[in-house]
């Protein structure tokens, strides 16, 4: 849950960071179904109304000003989750600050803003501020002693079980690919690149067509075999970095928001513990013990690690 809770908070500290120009027009009071915009239409309260009326705030508020304070909350509870600072505090600020601006102009998020909604809130529920975070490191210059290696990080296992189900739904809701015609004969790859409106690229896709039509049909086979194969001991880690490799493409290649990014992190999920374990060793690194008989005292941590990752959480007995 390291790695969501690292990666989770990027997305929104990236998104928001990048939206900074366009702050005004689409949350401001001015901007596009605000209520200065939609006061002259005669119209009463939000343009579309879902489950998300209690986060609509924003389309209440006249000060611009407010609007940018919220706005400058929302990235430093974003980059405070992403450091673990007063992790489980700071997340929830970041989420529900998030639904506050998603709900205040959903058209700007390409369905990607509501569904980092529940991974955000494993992440802020799970323990995932107890290691590599500045919690972490604060926790122990109070109590001493040296870090814990990272092979002996114990956390309860139900937030990453979880983010494990919720992205087999993900797939699992692709399986109605396989009564289209266009996916099975891998059509709908080259249908997408050449789309003003989703491809980054203007290129002349046609002379690549049967290219395009195999990685069509595999991109279908790991999405819609995503739901079993995940779960294969032997496949599953594999399959994951296909996963990845395959959300990074589109990312390449497509403009979809920033739903590929949220994939990639969610499938960490189905790593294996030996890889992240091996990642994180590589950057969390014990100080040395002296010598015994040197006298010398124990090493105290006054580092805190620079990057890493997270490992399937490990049931204490």
């Amino acid at each position: 849950m390291v790695v969501l809770r690292i990666a989770l908070g990027s997305i929104l500290l990236s998104c928001y960071a990048w939206r900074f120009p366009y702050v005004p027009v689409l949350y401001g009071p001015e901007g596009f179904a605000g209520p200065s915009y939609v006061a002259p239409l005669g119209l009463e309260g939000p343009l579309v109304r879902n489950l998300l009326d209690p986060f609509y705030v924003l389309q209440h508020v006249a000060s611009p000003a407010l609007v940018w304070g919220l706005y400058a909350l929302l990235l430093g509870a974003s980059l405070a989750f992403v450091l673990g600072w007063r992790t489980r505090a700071s997340g929830a600020v970041a989420l529900a600050l998030h639904l506050i601006f998603y709900a205040r102009n959903p058209w700007a998020y390409w369905g990607w803003g509501r569904m980092l909604v529940p991974f955000l809130l494993y992440a802020v529920l799970a323990p995932s501020g107890r290691y590599f975070s500045l919690d972490a490191l604060r926790r122990r210059r109070r109590r001493g002693g040296a870090p814990l290696p990272p092979r002996r990080w114990q956390a309860t296992a139900w937030p990453l079980r979880l983010v494990q189900l919720h992205v087999c739904t993900q797939y699992l809701a692709l399986w109605p690919r396989l009564e289209s015609e266009t996916w099975l004969h891998g059509r709908m790859l080259f249908a997408a690149l050449v789309n003003r409106h989703y491809g980054r690229f203007d290129f002349d896709w046609v002379p690549h067509q049967e290219l395009l039509a195999v990685l069509g049909v595999t991109a279908l086979v790991l999405e819609v075999g995503a739901p079993i194969a995940l779960w294969l001991p032997r496949v599953g880690g594999f399959w994951a970095l296909a996963l990845m490799g395959l959300h990074l493409n589109i990312e390449l290649t497509a403009t979809v928001g920033w739903w590929n990014w949220l994939m990639i992190a969610a499938l960490v999920a189905f790593l294996p513990e030996g890889w992240l374990l091996r990642a994180f060793e590589r950057v969390v690194r014990a100080p040395p013990r002296p010598p015994r008989g040197s006298g010398g005292s124990q090493p105290s941590d006054s580092t805190w690690p620079r990057s890493g990752g997270t490992r399937p959480a490990r049931v204490s007995s």
